[in-house]
């Protein structure tokens, strides 16, 4: 995240209310060992013209360090370009946070403009996987493959975002589909992605 002044309750409400109704912001929830650690955010998901962004937040700080970004990380990445089709993910990073510039580097992000106090990071399906390969390998011997979820509730019905979302589920490769499960009001989907 670049901003890093004080966000009041009335600035993150009036934040919350400019990207409720727009399923070109979209959250993922990282759950482990029964508990929400986490969520990925994705802004100007598919919107024409713009650069689609990325980001990670851990709600405990402890997390930071531990092996469990990393899967989380690995794990959306892959449903993002090889269930959803994705070509590139771009994340901002400052210029002063190398902790985070090293992260997104060992993801496969390179380097794709700077500005005055952050730099734009991209990554193609191609750089990921061959930054990421050995260490992809290692988390499969240990886990087995990627298993992405993706829930759509009322609400997510109730706000017209779910045929938005229903379609690019629609074209994930049905050999991928480990379990799918529709309603009129709900839609849950298991994806197992395999990739070398």
């Amino acid at each position: 995240m670049i901003y890093r002044e004080n966000i009041t309750p009335e600035m993150q409400e009036k934040w919350f209310s400019g990207i409720e109704k727009s399923y070109h912001h979209s959250y993922y929830i990282i759950h482990f060992e029964g508990k929400d650690i986490g969520l990925f955010n994705q802004k100007n998901f598919r919107v024409p013209g713009e650069i689609t962004e990325s980001g990670i937040f851990l709600v405990d700080e402890k997390l930071k360090t531990s092996y469990i970004p990393v899967i989380a990380s690995l794990t959306l990445i892959e449903g993002a370009f090889f269930a959803m089709g994705e070509t590139e993910s771009f994340v901002r990073v400052l210029k002063t946070n190398q902790e985070a510039l090293n992260y997104n580097l060992n993801l496969g992000y390179e380097i794709y403009e700077g500005k005055n106090d952050f730099f734009i990071l991209r990554m193609t399906p191609e750089s990921f996987l061959r930054k990421t390969k050995k260490l992809r390998k290692a988390i499969r011997n240990l886990y087995g493959n990627s298993l992405f979820e993706l829930f759509l509730e009322p609400i997510d019905f109730q706000l017209g975002y779910a045929p938005f979302f229903r379609d690019l589920i629609y074209k994930i490769p049905e050999k991928l589909i480990e379990y799918k499960k529709e309603t009129d009001k709900s839609l849950e989907v298991r994806i197992n992605i395999d990739i070398e």
